[in-house]
């Protein structure tokens, strides 16, 4: 799959944005990161950082500690989805991302393979199965409006 065939899709070069944090006295200056930050991590990590206390069905976590160069983030897996046509799911843990669109399947090595030229679900089975089960799970946890 191409992403100019679709101008919204899950594909890693889509979803991948830098970001930049500043806090002066708090956030390291100058310091690179390679760890995922997903969009729904941003509520909880301002909430912690003003003290607020959020309900426990806020999805996201945290990353207040990683932005300050304290932790790492968490290992889970994260997702994106694109329900218009073509419906497209994607979930990603550590380097492995899985991409379904209307049901195909492609798995990429983001760090080896960041423009996912490359299908790994032949090669690997596995952690594509696991990936799907993890999207599966993660579907039936969904709030329709």
């Amino acid at each position: 799959p191409r992403s100019t065939l679709f101008p919204y899709t899950t594909l890693f070069r889509s979803i991948r944005m830098p970001s930049f944090v500043r806090w002066t006295g708090k956030v390291p200056a100058g310091k690179r990161s390679k760890e995922v930050i997903h969009m729904t991590d941003v509520l909880p990590s301002f909430a912690k950082l003003a003290g607020a206390t959020l309900p426990a069905n806020v999805d996201g976590a945290d990353m207040s500690a990683v932005w300050q160069g304290k932790s790492k983030a968490p290992e889970r897996t994260v997702f994106w989805e694109w329900p218009d046509n073509p419906r497209q799911v994607a979930a990603m843990r550590g380097d492995y991302k899985l991409l379904d669109i209307n049901g195909a399947r492609y798995l990429y090595n983001v760090d080896a393979d960041p423009g996912e030229r490359r299908n790994l679900a032949p090669e690997m089975p596995e952690i594509a199965k696991s990936l799907a089960a993890d999207i599966a799970a993660w579907l039936k946890t969904a709030v329709t409006p």
